[in-house]
C-alpha cells in the first residue's frame, strides 16, 4: 500500500510537471497532423475576439509549445495582455516575438499600442511605421497610427495616416471610413476652444454639449446677453409680477460638480435654452436635429429681432420628403436650412429624429451659425 502511495504522487507529480511545462510555453508534441502552432494561433485569436481571454492565453501558449521560435504565438499572448489592461506585460511579448521575427507586422503594431498606453507616443509611432514598413497591406497598422494621432490631438498626422492606407488598401471600409471622420473632425476643430474640440469627437451631441457649444460662441451669447441686459429690460408693473414666480435659471439635475454646470446655467440664463417642466435640464440626452434646427430658429429670431421668423415658412411647401408642412419643427427646419446654416440629404430628407456627430454640431453652432450672424452684421 505503501508503495501504491508513492507510485501515485510521483505520477501526480509527473503530470503537472508537465502541465507546468505547457503553461510556459515548453515544447509538447503534436497530436496529429493538423495540430500545428498556426492551428492553435486562429484558434487563439476567434478567442480573442469572443473575449474569452483565458482560453486565447491557453491556445497561444500551445502553439509556443509546439514551436518556441513562432512569433504570432508571443505576440498573441501580448494581445491578451492588451485586453488585460497589463502594457507592460504585453510589451514584454510583443518584444518577444519580434527578437524571433522582424518582419511580422501585428507584433509591431500590438508594441505600438503598449508605448501609447503607457504614455510613449515617440516610440508608439515608430512602432505602428515599422508595422507598416514591414506589411504594408496590413491595415491595422495604419488604422492603430491614425487612432493614436487622433488621441494626441493630430488631426492632420491621423488624416495623413488613414490617407496612407486608403491609397494602399482602397476599398477598406475601416480606413475609408477613419479617412473621412478625421476629415470632418479636423474642419470642426479648426480655430476653436479645447473643450469645443473635444465635443467635435463626440459620437452624438448631447444636449450639456449643446450648451458648451452656445456658452462658448461668443457672437451667440452676445445676441442673448443684450437682449436680457438691464438697459433692454422693459418695466414690470407689480400686477404683473404678482402673476408668477419668474422662470427658472439653475437645473434642478445639474449637480454642482457637473463638468458642464456653468455652461448650462448661463445658456438657461440667458434664454437660448430651456429646462424641462419639471425643472431638469437632461445633460446627457441625445440631441436630435430637429432640436438644433430650434435652437438655430431661436438664435436668429432673437439676433435679428424678428419673432415673425418662427413663423415665416408655415404653409410653404416642404423641400424635405421626411418633414411635413404641418410638423412643430417645419419652420426651424427651413429657416436653418434657407440660411446655409445646416443642410439636407442627398437623398432629399432631413432627418428629424437623427443625432448628429459631434464634428457636425461644431460646424453648424461654431462656424455656420456664426458666419451668419457675421453676415448680417449681429
Amino acid at each position: 500500500m505503501r508503495r501504491t502511495i508513492r507510485n501515485l504522487s510521483a505520477l501526480l507529480v509527473g503530470i503537472a510537471a508537465v502541465a507546468l511545462l505547457a503553461s510556459c510555453g515548453a515544447r509538447v508534441r503534436p497530436q496529429s497532423s493538423l495540430d500545428t502552432p498556426q492551428s492553435h494561433y486562429q484558434a487563439g485569436q476567434r478567442l480573442l475576439e469572443a473575449g474569452d481571454l483565458d482560453g486565447a492565453w491557453d491556445e497561444f501558449q500551445y502553439a509556443i509549445g509546439l514551436d518556441r521560435r513562432y512569433a504570432p504565438g508571443y505576440e498573441g499572448l501580448g494581445q491578451v495582455e492588451l485586453e488585460r489592461g497589463n502594457p507592460r506585460e504585453a510589451q514584454r511579448h510583443f518584444q518577444d516575438a519580434l527578437s524571433r521575427d522582424q518582419s511580422w507586422a501585428p507584433a509591431h503594431v500590438g508594441l505600438g499600442r503598449a508605448y501609447a498606453l503607457q504614455g510613449d507616443s515617440r516610440r508608439a509611432v515608430r512602432s505602428f511605421e515599422a508595422g507598416i514598413s514591414a506589411n504594408p497591406r496590413y491595415a491595422p497598422g495604419y488604422l492603430w497610427l491614425g487612432r493614436h494621432q487622433v488621441d494626441r490631438r493630430d488631426f492632420a498626422a491621423a488624416r495623413e495616416a488613414f490617407r496612407r492606407g486608403v491609397n494602399v488598401l482602397t476599398t477598406n471600409a475601416e480606413l475609408n471610413e477613419g479617412w473621412q471622420w478625421v476629415s470632418e473632425v479636423e474642419r470642426a476643430a479648426t480655430g476653436v476652444p479645447p473643450e469645443v474640440v473635444e465635443i467635435a469627437l463626440s459620437p452624438a451631441l448631447t444636449r450639456a454639449e449643446l450648451a458648451v457649444l452656445l456658452s462658448t460662441n461668443r457672437r451667440v451669447m452676445t445676441v442673448f446677453e443684450r437682449r436680457t441686459a438691464p438697459e433692454q429690460r422693459q418695466f414690470v408693473t407689480p400686477d404683473a409680477e404678482r402673476q408668477g414666480p419668474p422662470r427658472p435659471t439653475y437645473a434642478n439635475d445639474v449637480e454642482p460638480g457637473h463638468w458642464a454646470k456653468g455652461h448650462i446655467d448661463r445658456v438657461v440664463a440667458a434664454g437660448a435654452m430651456d429646462l424641462y417642466p419639471d425643472g431638469g435640464f437632461e445633460p446627457e440626452r441625445k440631441v436630435t436635429r430637429q432640436e438644433v434646427a430650434q435652437v438655430v430658429e431661436r438664435v436668429l429670431s432673437v439676433a435679428w429681432n424678428d419673432p415673425g421668423l418662427k413663423t415665416r415658412f408655415f404653409g410653404s411647401t416642404s423641400p424635405f420628403a421626411d418633414v411635413p408642412n404641418t410638423h412643430f419643427a417645419f419652420n426651424a427646419v427651413v429657416l436653418a436650412t434657407s440660411r446655409g446654416v445646416m443642410a439636407g440629404r442627398p437623398d432629399g430628407t432631413f432627418g428629424l429624429e437623427d443625432t448628429l456627430p459631434g464634428y457636425a454640431a461644431v460646424s453648424i453652432i461654431v462656424h455656420n451659425l456664426t458666419g451668419v450672424l457675421d453676415a448680417g452684421g449681429i
